[in-house]
């Protein structure tokens, strides 16, 4: 099988990955007031990551845009974060 994206970096797909990971999970727990989970996630982007602005906006337009409007389950961020636990983060 060849590689779809040979001119892709693998570290920085990874990055990429853990990034949206991050966000979702600052999204998802902003949304259930959970504080403690919130602040993991926000830690995970600015310290862990350095993610700068850039780097978050096209996750974070894409969580917002997907939180239900009716406080029912977001469940297309759940399975979304499903998947991206699913990634390894070893480079």
């Amino acid at each position: 099988m060849t590689d779809q994206f040979p001119d892709q970096d693998v570290k920085a797909v990874r990055r990429s990955l853990r990034i949206e990971r991050a966000v979702i999970g600052a999204v998802l727990h902003g949304y259930r007031a959970d504080n403690h989970g919130f602040n993991a996630a926000i830690t995970d982007l600015w310290v862990t990551e350095r993610a700068s602005a850039v780097d978050i906006t096209s996750a974070l337009w894409w969580a917002l845009t997907r939180l239900p409007r009716n406080g029912e389950e977001p469940t297309q961020l759940l399975d979304r974060l499903a998947v991206l636990y699913g990634v390894s983060d070893d480079d």
